[in-house]
C-alpha cells in the first residue's frame, strides 16, 4: 500500500516514524512556471511529518511517500498541486493524503480532471474540508474526493458520517500532540489531522479488500461510520438530502439537467390549451421559435377574444379547435401544454378544461403543466398509481437546487451575458428572447437560454426558473444568486455557448414610491443579481416617465454593472379613464405607425440610445452591431 502524503515533506528520522518505510520527491515551480523535481523532501515546516506520522499511526504496514510541494512556507499555487496528483497517478500510488485545500468557488479545470482521472483508475483521494466547515474548499468538495472534517473522536480508528453533506466523514481532529520537523513535537488540532488519521483507516479497509472500487469503499465506509460522531462545527451546506454523483455519473447528470435537448427528449408534436393566454402568445405568433411541432392549438368555446390576433393587425395562419377532443383526436400530438385555466372566472371554461384534461389522461398523453395547483390535481388524481403518460412541470425545488449546486465547482462564467428587462409588465420581453436569439443564432452564434417563462423550455431555454406569474420557485430568494450563478455554469459548461442570454418578470423598480404592496420588483432585482447580466435591453411604454426608464437602467447598472445597449418600445399604450362608479380604469390601445414613431424619437432623444420596434425585421443589422459592438 503506497500513500502519498502530499504536503512539506517528511522528517524520515523522527521517532514516530523509525520503522516506516519511507520514500519521496520534491516538486517546485519557478517564475516561469517550469518544474523541477528532486529527490530531496525532508521537512523544514513540519506539517507533513504531523500528517505522514498520523497514518503510520493507524496503518504502519503502508509505505509512505513524500510529495513535498510545501517549502518556504505552507502555501503552493494551484497549478503545483496539479502537477504532484499527476505525478502520484503515474508513479502507482494507491491512496492519495491532501490535508490542504484551496478556498474557492471555481476551481481549474486540470485540477477537476486529474481526481475524476483518479476516481476513473481507483486511486483514493483523502482531502481536508476548510477548519470553517461553512467555507468551500476544494479538493474536499469535490464529488470525486473523501472530504473529512474534525470532530471529537474517542479513537484514532474511528470515524463518523455527515449525511446531506458534500464533506461526508469526521474523523479525530482535536487538540493533540503530534510529530514536528526536527525530530520535535507540536500541540495541533483540525482538519488536517482528521483528513490524515482517515487516510490511515482508508488504507486499513483497502488492505483487507484490495479489489475494492472507489465508488465500492465509498459505500463501505459510509456503513461502517459511528453513527454516534458528530462533527464540531456544521457546515452551511448540511441541510436536508443533499444526494451525491460520483465521477461520470456527475457528467452524465449535467448533460440532462443543463442540455435541452436530453432533458425534453421525451417531448413529441404539441397540443396548446387554452391558446388565448398571455403564456401561450409565443407559440401563436412564433410557431417557427418552439422546439416541437404544434400538432393543435384549443381554446374554450366560449371565449370573445380571437385567440390568434397578435393585436397589430396581423393574424397567424393557425386553426383554433373550440370543441371537446375525444381520443381519436388525440393521435397527432403527444403531449398537452395546459395554461392557468383554473384563474378563468368562467364556470363553462374551468370545466371545458377539466373535461380536456380527462380526456388526454385516458388517451395516456404527455402534460406539461404551468400551474402548480394543476399539477397536484393531477397527481391527486393518480393517487398512488403510477402514471402512464408523463408530467412535467418547469419548477425550482429544494431538490432541483440540490442537483445544481453539485455543479458549483465548475469555472466561472466568462462569456457574455445579455439581459432582456422593463419598466412592467405585458411588454413583450419573453418575446424580444425570442428575436434576439433568432438574430444572434442566425447569425451563427451559439445562445444559451436561461427563461424565467414556464413556456421557455418549449423554445429551446436550457433552464426556466419560473419566478413570475403563480411562479414556481420554491427555494427561499437568499438562495437564489449562487444558485442562479451555478446555474450559468453548468449551461457555459455543457452548451459552450457564445452568448447567454436571459430577462427579467414583470417591473424592476416600483413605479410608485411608497408603493405598497409591491409585486415582483424585489425578485427582479434578485434575479438580476444573480445571473449578473453585462448588457441589457430595456422594454419601455410609450407613456413611461423618463425617470422610471433612467432608474431602471441605475438599479441594473448598481446590482450588476449592465448597461443598456439599446431600448424596445411595446406598440401600445394605457388609456385612463373614470368609470359612471367614479372608479379609474385603463384600456389598452395600439399606435399606429406615425404614433409610434414619434414616440421613439422622443425617447431616443432623452436616453441617447436606440429606441426601436424589436418586432421588424428592418431592425435585425442595428441589433446585431450593437449586440457585436459592444462584447467585441
Amino acid at each position: 500500500m503506497r500513500i502519498a502524503i502530499v504536503d512539506s515533506g517528511i522528517d524520515v528520522g523522527h521517532k514516530r516514524l523509525k520503522d516506516c518505510a519511507c520514500s519521496g520527491v520534491s516538486l517546485r515551480c519557478d517564475g516561469e512556471n517550469e518544474l523541477t523535481l528532486t529527490n530531496e523532501y525532508g521537512d523544514s515546516l513540519g506539517h507533513g511529518t504531523a500528517c505522514a506520522s498520523l497514518v503510520h499511526k493507524v496503518d504502519p504496514q503502508a509505505e509512505i511517500v513524500a510529495v513535498k510541494i510545501f517549502h518556504c512556507d505552507l502555501s503552493a499555487k494551484e497549478g503545483l498541486l496539479s502537477e504532484s496528483i499527476r505525478w502520484c497517478l503515474d508513479n502507482d500510488i494507491n491512496i492519495i493524503n491532501l490535508s490542504l485545500g484551496i478556498q474557492t468557488d471555481s476551481p481549474s479545470q486540470a485540477l477537476i480532471g486529474l481526481l475524476e482521472e483518479a476516481f476513473e483508475k481507483n486511486v483514493v483521494v483523502v482531502s481536508a474540508a476548510h477548519n470553517d466547515l461553512r467555507l468551500e474548499c476544494y479538493p474536499a468538495h469535490f464529488h470525486t474526493v473523501f472530504g473529512v472534517t474534525w470532530g471529537k473522536v474517542d479513537h484514532h480508528r474511528l470515524y463518523g458520517y455527515l449525511p446531506g453533506s458534500p464533506i461526508e466523514f469526521i474523523a479525530k481532529g482535536t487538540i493533540q500532540r503530534v510529530a514536528w520537523k526536527d525530530g520535535g513535537y507540536s500541540i495541533l488540532s483540525g482538519t488536517s489531522m482528521a483528513c490524515a488519521y482517515f487516510t490511515g483507516i482508508t488504507a486499513g479497509v483497502l488492505r483487507q479488500s484490495p479489489s475494492m472500487s472507489v465508488r465500492e469503499l465509498r459505500s463501505h465506509l459510509i456503513g461502517n461510520a459511528d453513527a454516534t460522531i458528530r462533527a464540531l462545527q456544521l457546515g452551511s451546506n448540511i441541510q436536508g438530502a443533499f444526494p451525491r454523483i460520483i465521477s461520470g455519473d456527475l457528467d452524465k447528470a449535467g448533460r440532462r439537467l443543463f442540455r435541452q435537448g436530453e432533458k425534453m427528449d421525451w417531448l413529441g408534436n404539441l397540443a396548446l390549451f387554452p391558446a388565448s393566454e398571455k403564456e401561450m402568445s409565443g407559440f401563436v405568433e412564433f410557431p417557427g421559435y418552439c422546439t416541437q411541432k404544434i400538432a393543435k392549438y384549443i381554446d374554450y368555446p366560449r371565449n370573445m377574444k380571437m385567440p390568434h390576433q397578435n393585436g397589430r393587425g396581423k393574424s397567424a395562419s393557425i386553426k383554433i379547435y373550440d370543441k371537446m377532443l375525444d381520443t381519436a383526436d388525440c393521435g397527432d400530438f403527444d403531449t398537452m401544454v395546459l395554461g392557468y385555466f383554473y384563474d378563468q372566472l368562467f364556470e363553462a371554461n374551468i370545466r371545458f378544461g377539466n373535461d380536456l384534461l380527462d380526456v388526454c389522461m385516458k388517451a395516456q398523453k404527455n402534460l406539461y403543466v404551468y400551474d402548480s395547483r394543476l399539477k397536484a390535481h393531477i397527481e391527486c388524481l393518480n393517487g398512488d398509481v403510477e402514471p402512464l403518460f408523463r408530467l412535467y412541470m418547469p419548477e425550482v425545488s429544494s431538490r432541483l437546487h440540490d442537483r445544481v449546486m453539485q455543479f458549483r465547482h465548475l469555472p466561472k462564467v466568462r462569456v457574455p451575458v445579455m439581459a432582456v428587462m422593463g419598466t412592467s409588465n405585458r411588454q413583450g420581453k419573453f418575446t424580444a428572447q425570442l428575436r434576439l436569439k433568432y438574430i444572434l443564432k442566425r447569425e451563427g452564434y451559439k445562445v444559451g437560454h436561461v427563461s424565467t417563462e414556464p413556456q421557455g423550455e418549449l423554445f429551446g431555454a436550457d433552464f426556466s426558473f419560473p419566478y413570475g406569474y403563480n411562479g414556481t420557485v420554491s427555494i427561499g430568494r437568499e438562495k437564489w444568486s449562487m444558485f442562479l450563478r451555478t446555474l450559468l455554469k453548468g449551461v457555459q459548461e455543457y452548451n459552450d455557448p457564445h452568448i447567454i442570454l436571459t430577462g427579467t418578470q414583470g417591473m424592476t423598480v416600483p413605479r410608485v414610491r411608497n408603493q405598497a404592496p409591491l409585486g415582483n420588483e424585489c425578485d427582479s432585482l434578485e434575479f438580476m443579481y444573480g445571473v449578473q447580466p453585462d448588457a441589457l435591453v430595456c422594454a419601455i411604454n410609450p407613456q413611461d416617465p423618463i425617470e422610471l426608464v433612467v432608474n431602471v437602467c441605475q438599479a441594473a447598472r448598481i446590482f450588476c454593472g449592465a448597461k443598456p445597449l439599446f431600448f424596445i418600445m411595446t406598440p401600445w399604450m394605457r388609456d385612463y379613464m373614470r368609470a359612471s362608479n367614479g372608479r379609474r380604469i385603463s384600456r389598452h390601445r395600439y399606435l399606429n405607425k406615425d404614433e409610434m414613431a414619434e414616440k421613439m424619437d422622443h425617447f431616443q432623444e432623452e436616453l441617447q440610445k436606440p429606441v426601436i420596434d424589436i418586432m421588424d425585421v428592418n431592425n435585425d443589422g442595428l441589433i446585431l452591431d450593437a449586440i457585436q459592438d459592444f462584447f467585441s
